[in-house]
């Protein structure tokens, strides 16, 4: 994972090449990653390529979303959701 600067929070998305709310997600939260530029830091940590960090997040299910402040983890949500529902997590730190 990146460390980010202390104005922007980092979002993290742990994923998988090929499953079906991965796929889902990636369009939305690309369309977000542009949005929140400068104010979110959304980075996206393959679980099959990055095997430690599904333990060290707890990670039981993918897509597992996970919102950083201070390099701590402060709320996550698992599975698709709408544009507007990930928003309004981005917005608790933005």
């Amino acid at each position: 994972m990146q460390k980010c600067s202390k104005q922007r929070f980092p979002f993290s998305s742990t994923s998988g090449p090929s499953g079906g709310p991965c796929k889902m997600m990636l369009p939305i939260i690309e369309e977000l990653s542009e949005e929140y530029k400068g104010k979110v830091k959304i980075v996206k940590v393959n679980v099959d390529e990055n095997t430690e960090a599904p333990g060290k997040f707890n990670v039981m299910s993918i897509p597992t979303f996970i919102l950083f402040k201070g390099g701590e983890p402060v709320n996550s949500f698992v599975g698709a959701k709408s544009k507007e529902d990930v928003k309004k997590v981005l917005d608790t730190a933005a």
